[in-house]
């Protein structure tokens, strides 16, 4: 995953590791599954399902951000431990900061509207 951290285009880059690379995995885990008889396993591929997405996409932002990174790219397992609690808050945080931006955006464009009017 690593090697994915500046790939291009972005919006490729998350389609794969938010679908493709879950699903395949998700595949194997669900072969395994229904092979062994697990009860409720409908509903425990989509809830790993989601999990498996969502932990691509924070690996990907991490590692964009120079976190989680091995060999010379990376600093050291310390460094990256002190900054995961802001990584994960930051992370968590990114859909509300867009949503907040689109609004505002929205509302100027109505305020520039209403004065053009």
């Amino acid at each position: 995953m690593q090697n994915l951290r500046d790939a291009t285009p972005v919006w490729f880059t998350a389609l794969f590791l938010v679908v493709l690379v879950p699903a395949f995995f998700q595949l194997v885990e669900f072969a395994f599954h229904a092979i062994h008889g697990t009860p409720h396993l409908r509903v425990a591929e989509f809830i790993s399902l989601g999990v498996s997405a969502v932990t691509s996409l924070f690996n990907w932002y991490a590692m964009r951000r120079g976190a989680l990174l091995v060999g010379g790219e990376g600093g050291s397992f310390a460094s990256d431990l002190r900054r995961l609690p802001m990584l994960t808050f930051n992370f968590f945080a990114t859909v509300p900061r867009k949503f907040r931006q689109i609004r505002k955006g929205a509302e100027q464009d109505r305020l520039v509207d209403s004065r053009l009017s």
